[in-house]
């Protein structure tokens, strides 16, 4: 029996949930990385474990995941992975700079591991979200900062409103089908028009 809660930062309960799902369903055909944390703070007042805990979540989880399907992806010469990195991996943000560090780190792995893999038929990419209507956009905020938050970034924002769930959804069905075939080592930001290239 799958069991559904592993903590990303463990490499050992990280493989031995992969090795279960390859036991299991006999091959992985797509990795889907999302998960997240937040810890806002200064620089000047941020303690090392509110940065390790998102470098630890965000990078070393999301490496732990890439590295356990890898090998079976190579063998059969297939497979696709999408990362959740972020819009704030090209554009700074006062008081989450571990946030943004673990963000942009992750954009730089996809780069790396669509590089690498390529010869092996396995496309990575990575997505950008704007603000989207989640708990992690609520975590550590009263209900009145999440109000006065979410009018901020609506009136920054060119479509004027948060994303949904959904919406972030849609492109990583996206990315993760062969729709996407051509189509490796880039970061895709549904992200309402807040950071436009």
């Amino acid at each position: 029996m799958l069991t559904g809660i592993v903590d990303v930062r463990n490499q050992g309960q990280v493989r031995a949930w992969i090795a279960e799902i390859l036991e299991r369903f006999d091959k992985i055909d797509c990795l889907f990385s999302n998960a997240g944390v937040n810890a806002r703070s200064t620089v000047a007042e941020m303690t090392l474990a509110q940065w390790s805990l998102l470098i630890d979540t965000h990078v070393t989880g999301t490496f732990n995941f890439c590295q356990a399907v890898l090998r079976s992806m190579v063998e059969r010469r297939t497979g696709a992975i999408v990362i959740t990195s972020s819009d704030f991996a090209v554009v700074g943000v006062p008081n989450a700079a571990n946030y943004c560090a673990a963000k942009t780190a992750l954009y730089s792995l996809t780069k790396s591991l669509a590089l690498e893999f390529a010869p092996y038929a396995i496309r990575v990419n990575a997505i950008g979200p704007g603000p989207i209507d989640t708990p992690l956009l609520r975590a550590g905020r009263t209900p009145e900062e999440y109000e006065n938050a979410r009018r901020a970034f609506e009136s920054r924002l060119p479509i004027k409103r948060l994303g949904q769930p959904e919406e972030v959804a849609a492109v990583v069905d996206f990315l993760l089908s062969e729709r996407a075939g051509f189509m490796t080592g880039q970061l895709v930001q549904p992200n309402g028009g807040q950071v436009i290239w």
